[in-house]
């Protein structure tokens, strides 16, 4: 079966997110070399301290 492209395999509610990561980013100006689909793919698998250790991901139920 053969693999499909990262982007398909985002959930809608994973996808607004990355598209608040880019606002975000692009308002701070300065967006160039930021890939924000990459930075939430890592941040929502990192255990986070505010969420007791916690995956946001696993909070979100992204899965």
């Amino acid at each position: 079966m053969p693999t499909q492209d990262k982007s398909m395999q985002r959930p809608a509610r994973l996808l607004k997110q990355i598209e608040q990561v880019e606002k975000i980013v692009a308002e701070s100006g300065n967006p160039e070399e930021f890939d924000a689909a990459r930075w939430v793919d890592r941040w929502v698998e990192q255990p986070n301290p505010a969420l007791c250790g916690q995956r946001p991901i696993r909070i979100a139920g992204y899965r």
